[in-house]
């Protein structure tokens, strides 16, 4: 941020529009990673919080499968790996999932799983 700020505050007194668009383009680039770096924060956050789910399923679940999904906690949504043990659905509904819930870096992992419409 502080070499966007040096850009543009170099090319104000300089009166360079090139340099001064280089710098814009960086200060905007830094401002969108540091916005979804919080956004990213929140909703791992809401995720480690809750104890339900809702999920789009990729394959079809019954009690002992291990199917893959899409949950979604209010506006986040991360894949998810669910061990299922009761309830029963096809591939591609979307159903209310609770259990235990494990949040690695780049999915949701939930064991003990419950199925049940959402």
């Amino acid at each position: 941020m502080l070499a966007a700020l040096s850009a543009v505050a170099y090319a104000v007194v300089r009166r360079t529009s090139a340099i001064a668009g280089l710098g814009a383009m960086l200060l905007v680039g830094v401002l969108t990673a540091m916005a979804e770096g919080t956004a990213n924060a929140r909703c791992r956050g809401s995720f480690e919080a809750a104890t339900s789910w809702t999920v789009e399923l990729e394959d079809a679940a019954a009690p002992g499968a291990y199917v893959r999904g899409h949950a979604t906690s209010g506006r986040c949504s991360i894949p998810a790996s669910i061990s299922v043990e009761r309830g029963r659905s096809d591939a591609g509904n979307r159903v209310g999932v609770t259990g235990e819930g494990i949040l690695g870096g780049r999915a949701l992992m939930i064991r003990r799983a419950a199925l049940a419409a959402p």
